[in-house]
């Protein structure tokens, strides 16, 4: 009785972890749960709420001040991803030395995987190349190397400024669409 006990306790341990994924994490915060849960672990690294109509908290990502926006999936009542925009209102030259910064941090940081197609931008006339077609510069990657884990690091133009955001997303909460 005793060998078949085991191999069943551990099975059924085994199913629990797989059912119940990790989220990707921002801050060591996981990109889960209701607004009031994040909002309260974002104060405690110092980003406080700057809107009364939208879930957007203001503080400080690596000496830079900073804004993260949250997006929430209203059906299950869960937070879906967290925006972190590091840099706004810059030039193109400092836009594309932060996207570099970025993007080489997740690059070399283990807990992140790179997606195959990710380049760097190579210069000013190359971004603004892609600009012209009306694409944002975006390159990808997956904390723990789950495709469920989305991290994306973005730079954009609106109205002749530059930023650069890091976009957490967590496909697990992505519910059925």
């Amino acid at each position: 009785m005793k060998r078949l006990l085991l191999p069943i306790v551990a099975l059924t341990f085994g199913i629990t972890l797989m059912a119940q994924p990790f989220p990707p994490t921002l801050f060591g915060i996981p990109v889960t749960g209701s607004i009031d849960a994040l909002s309260y672990q974002l104060n405690y690294v110092g980003f406080t709420d700057t809107y009364d109509n939208m879930p957007a908290y203001g503080g400080f990502y690596k000496g830079e001040k900073a804004t993260l926006h949250v997006e929430m999936n209203k059906e299950i009542d869960q937070i879906l991803a967290l925006k972190l925009r590091v840099t706004d209102n810059i030039p193109v030259e400092d836009a594309l030395k932060k996207y570099e910064t970025h993007y080489n941090d997740f690059k070399n940081d283990p807990y992140y995987t790179a997606e195959r197609s990710n380049k760097l931008p190579t210069s000013k006339a190359d971004f603004n190349n892609e600009r012209a077609y009306g694409t944002v510069y975006t390159s990808t990657f997956y904390q723990d190397g789950d495709p469920n884990k989305l991290v994306e690091l973005n730079m954009n133009r609106v109205d002749y400024v530059f930023y650069v955001e890091i976009k957490v997303t967590n496909l697990y909460n992505k519910g059925p669409f």
